[in-house]
């Protein structure tokens, strides 16, 4: 039986658990999958749904001549989903915290993008910098709250933190109703074949980006951005 980690909505936490077993090599692509869900706040099953595991999650993998030639890439993109599930559920010290993470192509997003404050993952070997690694995750959550994206390879490694992803005007609106943080992640991953996770400020919700598009989301049904802390 699957249980989430964070307090999402429904269909949020059928999402999840769908990643969750892509990346433990539980399913596979085209399989039918039965799954019993039922409200958070009670302790009963209300609702049963047969799925096929196609699109969007299908469209997860890594492009055609970024592998890195291991099966940690579906990790990868889970793991950033978690730290951004968790960023988007706490906030920082209960505040709201905003943020992208942009995974892949990282040589093309550099060109697209521009240091705008320290990079403080900068001068460390890649052994020590592992979005795998829970002591980087707990860094990651503190720089979370430097302006900018975090950009991470494939393979799990943080190549930056505090990167402006530069768009052209004329793409500012490229989703209509969104804010910047969404336009740029839709911008870069329209230019290059990266994915981006965005985390948004005003409501915690988590969006994945491919392509140009929003994949999927997961909603957070409570969040505890707006506590004081103590």
């Amino acid at each position: 039986m699957y249980s989430s980690p964070f307090r999402l909505a429904r269909f949020s936490r059928i999402r999840h658990a769908i990643i969750t077993a892509m990346s433990k090599k539980m399913i596979k692509k085209d399989e039918k999958i039965v799954c019993l869900s039922g409200p958070v706040s009670r302790n009963i099953l209300d609702s049963i749904m047969v799925l096929k595991v196609g699109k969007p999650f299908t469209e997860l993998s890594v492009p055609k001549g970024q592998e890195m030639g291991t099966d940690a890439e579906l990790e990868v993109i889970k793991s950033v989903l978690d730290i951004a599930t968790e960023i988007g559920t706490f906030g920082h010290g209960g505040k709201p915290v905003g943020t992208i993470f942009v995974i892949g192509d990282t040589a093309n997003v550099l060109k697209l993008s521009r240091q705008i404050t320290f990079n403080p993952f900068k001068g460390y070997e890649e052994k020590q910098k592992n979005i795998m690694d829970p002591e980087v995750q707990e860094s990651i959550k503190e720089f979370a709250q430097i302006d900018g994206a975090f950009l991470i390879k494939w393979d799990g490694v943080v190549n930056a933190a505090g990167r402006l992803l530069l768009m052209p005007k004329e793409e500012v609106q490229i989703l209509k109703g969104f804010g910047a943080r969404h336009n740029a992640s839709a911008y870069i991953t329209k230019k290059t074949k990266a994915l981006a996770v965005v985390v948004s400020e005003n409501n915690g919700n988590v969006a994945l980006f491919k392509n140009g598009k929003i994949l999927f989301t997961l909603e957070p049904i409570e969040t505890y951005r707006h506590k004081v802390s103590t």
